[in-house]
Order: structure tokens, then C-alpha cells, then sequence
């Protein structure tokens, strides 16, 4: 019998709250270096065109938008004998893995890697697939796990922490790695090659760990038992109806769209040119490991305030909305600021900004989170699966949103990496651009995100109590019936 707590928890399922955030710390290590250097790896190594290069990403994008609900909900659906989460946690995250260190290594095995073009695109449609098995599993994870608002909070916080920390440390490392195996190996594509084994590897084996945890955990033999009640027992809700709940669902509609802007700034714009702007438009690349390690570092701060911030505001959504108001403010004097202070400056403003962004990630999963419990209110049946898999879409949306406006971008204003060698300088209207996307046009997206949360999203502290009071009764109500 497993060791119970004073309030029935058992010790294995507490543990396994502290050990959830170690899927973020190696999923750190990927983006740190696969999703960062990506684009970089396909216009500069493969020597890939730009819009080619933008195509290829929209392809793994674009594949997400689809596989990320559709296996939301059949997580929701489907649970096998041996479990629920696990083992698609250890088979997504190994292909993910697999993928990962294949695209960044063909390039060392070749000597003509543009001629790999229709390999990569395949290659990128399959990551899509991994990820979404992977990423979406971890995430519908999440209301199980938290319960309640506490436990909710210490989960998101211990998430972004495990995220942040791991960029912050592999944001540093990455750089310091490539240079390392580039000397080594005697090209940039052997470099980037050793680089992408390493952290690949490294990454892998924090999914793998916390999976075969996972695999004698409460939520497992929970999600067992429920598959073992009778199906005359089972409450049965239409899929159509199921879909329906979602699209109606306000309060997660309206953080789908503030999640979707706020990446597209933060993680199309500011983190996918981050490695141009510093190569080209600082002309200092030993800067940009600075760059993440302060951006990441300050985005732990940010979270780990968290609770001290709800504190002050008494209330998420309050808290919130502030974080967001200096968050705008801070990209105000970024804007302001670029190309006219030194770089250690213009780095610390925009580490600024970070400690809101934090600040503003430690309550945004709950808030994914009250939606689902709204839905449940207004559909009675849990689906976690589809509805918290609207997370990962507006990720992924982003992601797409933004590969497309930036290669198109700059597509228009002339980019082109074959013709910046040998200290050839890419023309100002290019220059621009990067420092574009780095301040003025976060600025704009952060600030019409903010607006959203502010004025529509509606579930307070106090409303999302209130829905849990009720789904308590309703669940007592059910229990009495079956009794």
C-alpha cells in the first residue's frame, strides 16, 4: 500500500508533482538549440532559400494545429491496459528526439545538404507527429496532477521554473558547444551535428526518467480504474458535443488568443531572430549566449515571484493584468532604446521585460487550467485531453503565424545569407527588421495581448472557486446515485 499523506495523498503521487517540472528542464535543452537555431541551421548550413526555409518550418507548424487536439482527445478517450500517459510520454519524446539529431546531423554526411530539401520536409512533418504525442500527453497531465488551485499554481510555477532554468543553462552552453565542436570537427556542419547529439541525448533522458516514474504513479492506476467501470456506468457525452464545448468556451477561447500572440512575439519574433539580430545587426555573436542566459534567468525571477505578486494583487487575474502593464511598458523603452545604448544595456531592458513574462507564465496555465473546469461545468464530463491541448495549439499557431511573417518579411526587404560572407553587411532595410522584431513589433502584439486577458477573460479567483464548488457537488450527487 502506498504511503498516504495527511490528506490521502499518497507520497509517490506528491513526489511526482516535484518531478513533473524535469520534463521542461530537457525540454529546455531542445529549444534552447533545436527550436532557436532551426531556421539559422536551414538558410546557413543546408543553405536553404529563405522562403524555402520558412516553408519547411510551416509544414511542421501547420501539422500541428491538427495532431495536438486530435490527440487530446483520444487521451480522452482511450486508455490501455497498462496505462494512460507513459508509455506515449517515452514513444513521443524518443521519436521527437530521433528527429531532432537526424535534421541537425545529415548536414555533416554530405557534402551538398541542400540537395536534402524534400528529406527535411518529411523529417519536419514527422517531428510535428512526435511532438504532439509527446507535448499534449505532459499537458493533459496537468489538471490530474493539480487538483486544486495550489496545487495548480505550484505545478505551472514548477514548470516555468524547469523551462527557464534549463534555457538559462543550455541557452549558455549552446553557443560555448558549437563553437567547441565547429573547432573540433573542423566545419559548422560537423559542429552543429555533435552540438544536436548532446543535447538531444541529454534532453531524452529527462523525458524517459519522469516516464517510467509515471508508469506506478496514482494517476496511472486511476486512469486504469476508470477504464474498468462498466460501460453502462460510464457517463457518455457525444463527440460533437465535446467539440462543441470547446469552440463555445469563452474563457478558453480568449486565452488561446492572448497565449497565441504573446508566442508569436516572444517565441516567432524575439527568440527565432535572436541569433540574427546579434550576428548581423550587433555584429557580436559571442553576446547572444549573454542574450538567453539572461532572458531565461529572468524569466525564472519572474516566475518564482509569482506568489509573493498574488499576494500583493489578491487576486491572479489582477496579478496578472500588472505584470502585463510593466511588461508593455519595459518593451516601450526597448524600442527606444535599440542600436543607441551598448549591448549589455540593451540586454538587461530586455532581461527586464522577462521578469513579467515570467511573471505573467506562472499564472497562464491555471488559467487554461479553470478553463477546462468551466467546460466540464457546462458539458459534466472532464475532457483535459482536448481542452488543454488548446495550449499546445496556440503554441503551434504561433509558431507557424510567426515562421510565415518572418520569412516573408524578410523575403521582402532582400535577405539572403549566401550573399553575407566574407564580412558583407546585409543593407540597413534587412538591419531594421531585426531590430523590429526584437522591440516594436512585441511591443504592439504584448499590448493588444494584455488588453485581451484584461477586459475578457472572466473567471476570477473567486469565480473559479465557485465553478469547483459546484463540480464537488455535482460529483457527490453522482456518488450517492451509484452508492
Amino acid at each position: 500500500m502506498s504511503q498516504q499523506g495527511k490528506n490521502g495523498e499518497s507520497f509517490k503521487n506528491k513526489l511526482l508533482k516535484y518531478l513533473y517540472p524535469a520534463t521542461d528542464f530537457g525540454g529546455g535543452a531542445w529549444k534552447a538549440y533545436f527550436s532557436t537555431y532551426i531556421t539559422m541551421l536551414y538558410t546557413d548550413i543546408y543553405l536553404i532559400p529563405v522562403v524555402l526555409a520558412g516553408m519547411l518550418e510551416l509544414v511542421s507548424s501547420f501539422m500541428g494545429w491538427f495532431s495536438g487536439p486530435i490527440w487530446g482527445t483520444f487521451l480522452d478517450r482511450v486508455t490501455l491496459k497498462k496505462g494512460k500517459y507513459w508509455q506515449w510520454v517515452m514513444i513521443g519524446a524518443t521519436g521527437e528526439a530521433l528527429i531532432y539529431i537526424t535534421i541537425f546531423a545529415l548536414p555533416s554526411l554530405t557534402s551538398n545538404p541542400s540537395s536534402l530539401a524534400y528529406l527535411i520536409f518529411i523529417l519536419a512533418a514527422s517531428l510535428s507527429l512526435a511532438s504532439a504525442v509527446n507535448n499534449t500527453t505532459l499537458i493533459a497531465l496537468y489538471p490530474r496532477l493539480g487538483t486544486s488551485a495550489e496545487d495548480r499554481s505550484f505545478l505551472a510555477i514548477g514548470r516555468s521554473i524547469g523551462r527557464t532554468s534549463s534555457k538559462t543553462v543550455f541557452g549558455y552552453l549552446t553557443p560555448i558547444l558549437l563553437l567547441f565542436f565547429t573547432s573540433r570537427g573542423g566545419s559548422d556542419a560537423n559542429g552543429w551535428a555533435m552540438t544536436g547529439y548532446v543535447l538531444g541525448i541529454a534532453g531524452l533522458l529527462f523525458y524517459l526518467a519522469f516516464a517510467l516514474f509515471l508508469r506506478t504513479s496514482d494517476v496511472e492506476k486511476q486512469a486504469i480504474a476508470e477504464r474498468n467501470v462498466p460501460k453502462q456506468a460510464r457517463k457518455k457525452v457525444p463527440l460533437t458535443a465535446v467539440i462543441k464545448g470547446v469552440i463555445t468556451n469563452g474563457p478558453l477561447l480568449i486565452m488561446f488568443l492572448f497565449f497565441f500572440l504573446h508566442k508569436l512575439y516572444d517565441l516567432g519574433f524575439q527568440t527565432m531572430t535572436a541569433s540574427f539580430f546579434f550576428k548581423y545587426y550587433v555584429g557580436d555573436m559571442a553576446a547572444l549566449g549573454t542574450f538567453f542566459t539572461f532572458r531565461t534567468l529572468s524569466q525564472a525571477i519572474g516566475v518564482a515571484l509569482g506568489i509573493a505578486w498574488l499576494k500583493i494583487f489578491k487576486d491572479s487575474k489582477r496579478a496578472f493584468v500588472a505584470a502585463g502593464i510593466f511588461h508593455v511598458l519595459v518593451l516601450v523603452v526597448s524600442v527606444f532604446a535599440v542600436g543607441k545604448v551598448p549591448t549589455m544595456v540593451f540586454i538587461l531592458i530586455m532581461s527586464l521585460s522577462q521578469i513579467f513574462v515570467g511573471l505573467m507564465e506562472a499564472y497562464t496555465l491555471p488559467f487554461f487550467a479553470a478553463a477546462s473546469d468551466y467546460a466540464t461545468l457546462k458539458t459534466g464530463v472532464r475532457t483535459d485531453g482536448l481542452n488543454m491541448s488548446v495550449y499546445g495549439l496556440g503554441l503551434r499557431v504561433a509558431t507557424t503565424v510567426g515562421t510565415v511573417v518572418r520569412t516573408s518579411v524578410l523575403a521582402a526587404v532582400g535577405y539572403n545569407a549566401a550573399l553575407y560572407v566574407d564580412g558583407v553587411t546585409p543593407p540597413q532595410a534587412v538591419l531594421n527588421q531585426f531590430a523590429y522584431f526584437q522591440t516594436l513589433y512585441p511591443l504592439i502584439l504584448a499590448a493588444i495581448c494584455v488588453s485581451l486577458v484584461a477586459f475578457f477573460y472572466p473567471i476570477t479567483d473567486k469565480k473559479l472557486q465557485e465553478i469547483k464548488d459546484e463540480l464537488s457537488r455535482r460529483e457527490q450527487e453522482d456518488n450517492l446515485v451509484k452508492a
